[in-house]
């Protein structure tokens, strides 16, 4: 997976000049969605797309909305540890499915088509 933007390098540093990007790999849901949260809240899982931060490379702040892209699914940078490695854990990076509200989006689209004629 490609993530992409113009978001810090490390937390609390400067937005960046110049687009970057990062290649991450999937994370399987059974390894981020075995907190009990997830159970109460079913949405969640279907609508998200994880990822593995690799050697303290992931999204960061500033990087909120760009483009997560693969093949399947593409998402947009959603949320996650972002890059706050002080912690001593690796962050990780969520991203939103868009494929799941593909339909939602399409109305909206729609919608918005309509009222501007």
């Amino acid at each position: 997976m490609t993530v992409a933007g113009w978001g810090k390098q490390q937390w609390g540093g400067e937005q960046e000049r110049f687009l970057r990007k990062v290649e991450l790999p999937f994370k399987p849901d059974a390894e981020y969605f075995d907190d009990p949260w997830w159970e109460e809240n079913p949405a969640y899982p279907r609508a998200t797309i994880c990822g593995r931060a690799v050697d303290q490379k992931s999204h960061c702040g500033g990087d909120s909305g760009g483009p997560a892209l693969h093949r399947l699914p593409d998402g947009i940078v959603s949320a996650g540890g972002d890059c706050e490695w002080d912690n001593g854990e690796e962050a990780t990076p969520v991203y939103t499915d868009v494929a799941y509200f593909s339909t939602d989006i399409q109305q909206a689209v729609d919608m918005l088509l309509a009222d501007a004629t």
